[in-house]
């Protein structure tokens, strides 16, 4: 547990508990009891989403990605047999708020991910799911918009997500230990494949001068800290 506060951590503590690995091999296995502290890196799980997100904005910001408002579709020229009414009208901007409308049932648990982890191609196998309704309108929580999201980072930088992460967000911020577990196809898995220190998730980029603020500690930390 890290507590911080106006680029200062607060409080740190770190206790013993269950640690689950990347990748998709290891979900099988009983999850041990891990000793922590402020040099383990934990799975971040979901969080790997909001940090894929951050790197579209990144890629928006400078201008590798002309606009969020863009069809989903026409950035994957390859895909286009799958095109449909519908699936044109898909954004990019619909990935980062999960109203793709592609289908994406959550029963059996995690079942659809597990087939898109496993795919050739994970960014073809979620855009071949079948409209359940019109983009923009609904939402559901799908692990697939996450993984198509870093495959456009990928599309517009250039470079694997990991790498885009590394330049754009790790290193500014001072992260330099750090884990992105892949998927079958050697592609990070940007929906929950990354691994950080809990002082590196509560790290921020720039005071309001615009200068890098380090991280402070105020205070001793409990626990194993």
């Amino acid at each position: 547990m890290v507590v911080a506060r106006h680029g200062a951590i607060v409080y740190e503590a770190y206790f013993p508990g269950k640690d689950q690995r990347w990748p998709q091999k290891h979900w099988k296995e009983p999850l041990a009891i891990t000793n922590h502290d402020a040099s383990t890196k934990h799975d971040v799980q979901s969080i790997s989403k909001s940090v894929v997100a951050l790197l579209v904005g990144a890629a928006l910001d400078r201008g590798l990605l002309k606009c969020i408002d863009t069809s989903l579709l026409s950035m994957f020229p390859e895909h286009a047999d799958l095109r449909t009414v519908d699936k044109d009208r898909i954004r990019v901007r619909d990935l980062l708020t999960m109203t793709t409308g592609l289908r994406w049932p959550q029963k059996p648990y995690l079942s659809m991910s597990r087939r898109m982890e496993a795919a050739a191609d994970p960014a073809r196998f979620v855009l071949e799911q079948p409209m359940d309704a019109a983009p923009g309108l609904v939402w559901r929580y799908n692990n697939g918009s996450a993984e198509v999201a870093g495959a456009v980072v990928k599309k517009a930088t250039g470079k694997a997500l990991d790498q885009f992460a590394k330049q754009a967000l790790f290193d500014p911020l001072g992260i330099d230990d750090w884990e992105w577990g892949t998927m079958a196809n050697g592609d990070p898995g940007a929906s929950w494949g990354l691994r950080l220190r809990l002082r590196d998730l509560a790290k921020r980029r720039r005071t309001s001068s615009g200068q890098r603020q380090p991280m402070a500690f105020y205070g001793g930390s409990t626990g194993n800290g």
